[in-house]
This record gives C-alpha cells, structure tokens and sequence, in this order.
C-alpha cells in the first residue's frame, strides 16, 4: 500500500477541486443556460387502443355472423384474452415511446 502524499505535492489529487473546475469549465461552456426537453408524450395508449380495440371489433363481428352459444363463449374468451395480453406487453414489457 502507498503511503500518503505529503501536504503540498503538485502530484497529489484532490476531488473537490476536480469537481469544483468542472463546474467552473461547464458553467464557462454555457451547459447550464440550455433549456432541458420537455417529455415526450407517450403513443403507447393510442396504439393500445387501435390494436385492442380493431381485434376485438373483428372478433365481435365474427361473433355475430356465427351465431350460436359456442361462438359466443370463444368469442368472449378470445376478447378476454386479447385484451390482456396486450394490456400486458404493452404496459409492461415495451418501454414509454
């Protein structure tokens, strides 16, 4: 282990004047005067609700062209169905964009 720099060596680092001309040569650079973006708005919902809602219209309209109680319960199920796996990828997986 290396024992400590004496008090007043031109080789020893300190890290609060290191920090502190940073903030000097940043303020100098202008970084501070930039105005931060604002937050894009998320299309996550718009898409959710094109998507979703498009598979379900369809799946209810072939819901109703085939009728009977059979169609109807896998008609239900598969809107269930749909609409929570995309609730889910949507929401949960795919990232704010």
């Amino acid at each position: 282990m290396d024992s400590p720099a004496p008090q007043g060596d031109p080789s020893i680092v300190s890290v609060p004047e290191m920090l502190l001309e940073n903030r000097i040569a940043e303020e100098r650079s202008g970084w501070g005067r930039i105005r931060a973006w604002r937050r894009r708005k998320s299309r996550r919902l718009r898409d959710f609700l094109i998507i979703v809602g498009g598979t379900d219209l369809l799946v209810f309209a072939l819901m109703r062209a085939l009728p009977g109680v059979v169609s109807a319960i896998y008609g239900l199920s598969a809107i269930v169905l749909v609409t929570a796996c995309f609730s889910w990828i949507m929401f949960f997986v795919v990232d704010d964009y």
